[in-house]
C-alpha cells in the first residue's frame, strides 16, 4: 500500500512564487480578455450608449503608415484603450466633430487620461496638407494610413452592420488593450454616452 506524501516545503514555496509571478504578469491581460469577451461587462442597471461588437473581433496584424512615414502596427497600440476614428483626409464637419468628441472624452477622464489613446485611420491621403492644419488642434492624436490591399484588409474588420462601408460611415470605434474591437458609435452618437461607456470600461478593467 502506498501513501500520499506532502510536497517538500521548498518545492511548495517555489510553486507559490511561480503562481504569484503568473498572476502579476498575466493577470491584467486576462482581465482585459474577459472584459472584451463578456457581453455583461457593464455594471448592473447600466446601458451601453454605443453598440457592442459580438463575438470578439481581434484586429489583423497589419502595418499602417504614420504621416511621417514610420510604421504603425497592432503591437504599437497594445496596452491602452484606443478611440479609433476612420475617415477621409478632407476633414469636413463630421470628421471635425468626431475628432473633437474623442479628444474631449479622453480629457474628461482626468487621472485615467493616460490609459486611452486616439487614432485616426485615413481612407485616403489626397488632402494631407489641409488635414495638417486640423491636426494642430489635436495634439497627441495618432494618424495613420494604408494603401491598396492593406487598407482593404484593415477596413473589412470594421464591417459591423449588414451592407455597411467603413470608409464612408465615419464611425468611432473602441478597441481594448489587446487590440480587439469592442464598441462602435455612429457619427450622430451622443458624446456624453461615449464618455460614460469609456468610464465603465476603465472601471471594469484596470488594464491599460
Amino acid at each position: 500500500m502506498t501513501t500520499a506524501t506532502s510536497p517538500k516545503p521548498g518545492k511548495a514555496r517555489s510553486r507559490l512564487i511561480l503562481l504569484l509571478l503568473f498572476l502579476v504578469f498575466a493577470g491584467p491581460m486576462l482581465v482585459a480578455w474577459l472584459v472584451a469577451t463578456n457581453q455583461d461587462w457593464r455594471p448592473p442597471g447600466s446601458v451601453a450608449h454605443g453598440t457592442l461588437v459580438t463575438p470578439i473581433r481581434p484586429l489583423p496584424s497589419l502595418t499602417l503608415k504614420r504621416l511621417d512615414g514610420d510604421p504603425l502596427t497592432l503591437e504599437d497600440l497594445r496596452g491602452q484603450w484606443t478611440l479609433l476614428y476612420i475617415g477621409p483626409s478632407l476633414c469636413g464637419d463630421v470628421c471635425q466633430k468626431n475628432l473633437y468628441n474623442i479628444r474631449q472624452a479622453r480629457l474628461a477622464l482626468g487621472e485615467d487620461t493616460h490609459r486611452v489613446q486616439r487614432l485616426m485611420v485615413l481612407t485616403d491621403t489626397d488632402h494631407a496638407d489641409a488635414l495638417a492644419r486640423t491636426l494642430t488642434q489635436h495634439e497627441g492624436l495618432l494618424v495613420a494610413s494604408a494603401e491598396g490591399g492593406v487598407l482593404s484588409r484593415f477596413l473589412q474588420h470594421f464591417h459591423v452592420t449588414e451592407g455597411d462601408s467603413p470608409e464612408r460611415e465615419q464611425r468611432i470605434y473602441t478597441l481594448d488593450p489587446l487590440g480587439n474591437l469592442v464598441l462602435f458609435y455612429e457619427p450622430d452618437a451622443d458624446p456624453k454616452g461615449l464618455l460614460k461607456d469609456l468610464e465603465r470600461l476603465l472601471k471594469a478593467s484596470q488594464v491599460g
